[in-house]
């Protein structure tokens, strides 16, 4: 990019090729009239962060230090999301243990207290559009990735949560804490 002009009016589309013409050959004026023009940048200064207005000084354009560009991906696929180090294998391991919690109480809800047709597949379905959501608003974050990884690790961990929530000791623990027979039961047993 050579500049950037700004108009108080629409040009035509001769006038924007002819302008297109002056600033590729390097012309200090466009042939545009002068009048109409509000600000003319030139992006060939090379130092500073200050670029100057050629048209009036009160409004030159600061380019600050930092700055992000967003990421137009959306949930970019997991082999090109994959890059070997520890940091990788970190995140992976905190989306699965993150999730583990939301499966095995949501899970515990659904068997338990609401008494639901397949609690297992409602708490998975439940963790991947936590986690899909997620991901879709990561994507307008210019500081944050969108990545198929975190929805099926995510997923995962939902999925470990149900498991936990249904292996025998904690069911065992609940049956001990519904009726005292079942109680007396379980110590006979031991």
């Amino acid at each position: 990019m050579k500049g950037l002009a700004v108009y108080d009016r629409e040009l035509s589309a001769v006038e924007v090729s002819q302008s297109f013409v002056d600033w590729t050959e390097g012309s200090q004026l466009d042939s545009v009239k002068s009048e109409n023009l509000v600000a003319r940048y030139h992006f060939d200064e090379g130092n500073g962060n200050i670029v100057h207005n050629q048209v009036n000084s009160a409004t030159d354009l600061l380019i600050p230090e930092r700055f992000f560009v967003l990421h137009a991906q959306f949930l970019e696929l997991p082999w090109d999301e994959f890059h070997p180090g520890w940091s990788y294998w970190k995140n992976i391991g905190i989306n699965v243990v993150g999730f583990i919690p939301l499966g095995f109480f949501f899970y515990a809800y659904f068997s338990q207290l609401r008494k639901s047709g397949n609690p297992a597949g409602l708490t998975i379905a439940l963790g991947f559009a936590v986690s899909l959501t997620i991901e879709v608003l990561q994507s307008f974050l210019p500081t944050r990735d969108s990545g198929m990884t975190d929805l099926i690790t995510n997923t995962f961990g939902t999925a470990i949560g149900v498991m936990m929530f249904r292996h025998k000791a904690v069911q065992a623990v609940l049956a001990l804490r519904t009726t005292p027979q079942r109680l007396q039961t379980f110590v006979r047993s031991q």
